[in-house]
């Protein structure tokens, strides 16, 4: 079943096309990976999905329902969440209070609320850190509050925006861990810089290059295509063969 489609999704911030007809679609279990270098235009793309920035044209249909332009919360409130490059916690709330927040757009009712988010707070590592504010916490941390709080919303469809930038070797092993005793519960599209991390995780990559769709296709196929590694290494080592 297809959960998600873009169709022709197009941005231009004055003469810059951040995003040029980019279409794909995703099917509800999967998890696609979306890379691409700086600049490729894939925070824009997310921000568009997710109700941030609207598209200059193009269609995006989630669930069966038109959601271009909507706002945030109605795209979140349909089933889709998210998180953000640039970690977003509430420096002076407890991590709990932070998981609630998420937790209360779905649950009107606090005490129900609150149990949710313990569960979550359990299955992310925090559980021993609910009372902590958000500014007392490292990065790592954070992360994993802001990946519990768009969880807490119970979303059909999860997009995460570089989720192991900025982590060492050690903590972004164990985020991948953590990544994948979710696989079987939620749809995940994610961009990720780090091929050797996004890779084995994906079922499909989407490369995008100066704001359009390069290459689209099974991991090991993307990887080794000469596209692909000319708009990462230059062409010159495609020509090569380095």
């Amino acid at each position: 079943m297809v959960l998600l489609e873009v169709n022709g999704v197009t941005k231009h911030f004055g003469g810059v096309a951040a995003n040029e007809n980019v279409s794909f679609s995703v099917e509800e279990g999967e998890l696609v990976g979306i890379m691409g270098p700086n600049g490729a235009g894939k925070t824009t793309l997310f921000d568009q999905i997710t109700g941030f920035q609207a598209p200059d044209s193009g269609r995006i249909i989630f669930d069966g329902r038109d959601v271009t332009g909507k706002r945030p919360d109605r795209i979140c409130a349909a089933g889709l969440a998210r998180t953000f490059q640039i970690v977003r916690v509430f420096p002076e709330l407890t991590v709990l209070d932070n998981v609630v927040v998420g937790a209360l757009h779905r649950h009107k009712d606090v005490g129900v609320a609150q149990k949710r988010t313990y569960e979550l707070l359990e299955r992310v590592g925090l559980e021993d850190r609910s009372n902590a504010l958000g500014r007392e916490l490292p990065l790592a941390a954070r992360k994993r509050v802001q990946l519990a709080r768009a969880l807490a919303t119970e979303p059909r469809m999860l997009f995460l925006d570089e989720a192991m930038a900025g982590l060492n070797k050690k903590e972004a092993g164990a985020a991948v861990e953590l990544l994948k005793s979710f696989r079987q519960e939620i749809t995940i599209v994610m961009t990720e810089h780090v091929m050797e991390i996004l890779m084995p995780l994906s079922d499909r990559v989407i490369v995008l290059v100066e704001g359009k769709k390069l290459v689209e296709g099974q991991p090991k196929e993307v990887s080794t295509d000469k596209r692909v590694v000319a708009a990462y290494l230059g062409e010159k080592f495609v020509a090569s063969g380095e």
